[in-house]
């Protein structure tokens, strides 16, 4: 588990992977039907059909209707690319298990408008569908305004049509007005079609359709029942990760609820209607490493604690010429001999404190590396593990790296959340002061004593702080960086490094 390295992506979640039943393969799908062919003309324009799911609040369905896609097109035997609006792990993670393919993140805060369409467009080219979950509500974004990275903003940027969810639960002709709204309030907006949730019966959706349809001019294209068998348990970031057993039960559930109640050649009309895209002009500059003995080997910490990555992260990496290493902490693996750099990311350690509190040898080989002069890079859960003591919510404490002095404990409630301007204020073998990242930050614990030397300032909404700790070799706070902000400090973080002696 958790050890596939393969193209520019690392995957973490075999496990769930294999509970996703394998599609059948079709052995010729007619061309008339448009699934195989692809249109690129003398301009590099290419079809690229393409779907964003959207709704009008966080919890009104998004997440079941998205996977209920990617499923349906996967058993099909199409290839279907998922991607996610904004900075979320957790969602991707679903669309990972279900497709096959990593989950890619479109951000116009972290990344610019033309970053994204170069996001979008080198990892839908190759597929026959291109799936876009959005984030919370359809214009809910970073402040007002049409470029406010919102899921409509992302649809604007992408050229996408949007399948409207729609929660009806106790509500009829008000679900039109509700449409209607959309309609008037975004008319450049290219509102495809709406799903139906939490519908009371068949007369209810008949209600429900007729009134939008009539009054809002935007077709009804299926529903889902108000059925607690097809929703996902909600947990922090809004989903938790299901186990393999647990999945395959829920998408089995979904898959016979939505094959009769979904109208599926519609859906696909929807997606097939997005006009063809234009090659993006510019490429993510990739700035040369400094001379080295040797290719830098980063140690990654991957498995069910630790699984918080990026995908842009680690394949930028690869890109730089970096080989990916990945260990389990939770197996208690050695960090490996011949990785000059360790790159630790987020998860739930919280969640496996008992049977990380056991990995007692491979505490003191991590700690003797990172000490030794390894260069590392902590985020978030990654950042707990370097603490020398974690409390849980019932009052445990957990013996931990002890690489920095500081204490963490976790509480019940959320401690920070949002995107975060970064500034390095360490000077560092990694960075130089005044380096600057896009990131976020999204964590339920919080410090107990504060560190001697922050690695970083945080520019949030409502002020400037600090955060983490920093030595000359690692660097490790709550901020997950978005590596692509900032190309160049990256390429300086692969290049500091020559390996332990």
């Amino acid at each position: 588990m958790f050890q596939r390295i393969g193209g520019d992506w690392i995957s973490g979640i075999s496990q769930l992977r294999r509970a996703s039943p394998s599609p059948p393969r079709l052995s010729r799908i007619p061309e008339c039907k448009g699934y195989n062919r692809r249109m690129i003309n003398s301009h590099q324009q290419q079809s690229m059909p393409r779907l964003v799911v959207a709704a009008l609040a966080s919890g009104a369905g998004k997440t079941t209707v998205t996977i209920a896609l990617m499923h349906h097109w996967r058993q099909e035997g199409r290839r279907v690319q998922p991607f996610k609006v904004g900075p979320d792990y957790i969602d991707p993670n679903f669309h990972e298990a279900i497709t096959g393919a990593a989950s890619w993140n479109l951000d116009a805060w972290m990344e610019s408008p033309e970053g994204v369409r170069r996001v979008f467009w080198e990892r839908a080219r190759e597929s026959e569908v291109a799936v876009i979950e959005g984030v919370m509500g359809l214009f809910d974004g970073m402040g007002l305004g049409p470029d406010n990275n919102s899921t409509a903003h992302i649809a604007r940027i992408l050229t996408a049509p949007v399948l409207l969810v729609l929660d009806v639960y106790a509500v009829s002709e008000t679900a039109a007005a509700l449409v209607l709204g959309v309609r008037q309030y975004a008319p450049e907006m290219r509102l495809g079609g709406v799903i139906l949730n939490r519908v009371g019966s068949p007369g209810h959706y008949a209600r429900v359709k007729d009134a939008i349809e009539e009054a809002a001019q935007v077709p009804v294209l299926g529903y889902l029942p108000a059925s607690p068998e097809i929703q996902v348990p909600e947990r922090h970031l809004g989903l938790t990760r299901l186990n393999a057993s647990q999945l395959a039960e829920w998408t089995a559930g979904l898959r016979d609820l939505a094959e009769t109640t979904f109208d599926w050649p519609a859906i696909w009309s929807v997606a097939e209607s997005a006009p063809p895209l234009a090659e993006p002009a510019s490429a993510l500059p990739r700035p040369p490493l400094s001379s080295r003995r040797r290719a830098p080997r980063v140690a990654l910490a991957l498995d069910d604690a630790f699984w918080f990555y990026y995908p842009a992260n680690l394949s930028l990496l690869r890109q730089l010429g970096a080989e990916l290493v990945p260990f389990s902490p939770l197996r208690g693996d050695p960090i490996p001999r011949e990785a000059t750099h360790l790159y630790w990311g987020g998860g739930f350690p919280e969640q496996y404190l008992p049977v990380l509190a056991e990995r007692r040898r491979a505490w003191a080989q991590y700690r003797a590396c990172i000490e030794d002069g390894l260069l590392t890079l902590a985020e978030c859960g990654g950042w707990m593990m370097m603490a020398e003591t974690l409390w849980n919510t019932d009052g445990e404490a957990f013996d931990l790296l002890g690489v920095a002095p500081v204490s963490m404990r976790m509480t019940a409630q959320v401690q920070a959340v949002g995107y975060r301007e970064v500034e390095v204020l360490a000077s560092t073998r990694a960075f130089v002061p005044g380096t600057g990242f896009r990131g976020h930050e999204f964590h339920y614990s919080r410090q107990q004593r504060v560190a001697p030397r922050p690695a970083y300032r945080l520019r949030t909404p409502q002020g400037d702080k600090e955060d983490g700790y920093a030595t000359d070799t690692l660097v490790a706070g709550y901020a997950h960086l978005y590596f692509p902000s900032n190309v160049e400090a990256v390429a300086a973080w692969l290049g500091g490094g020559q390996g332990r002696q």
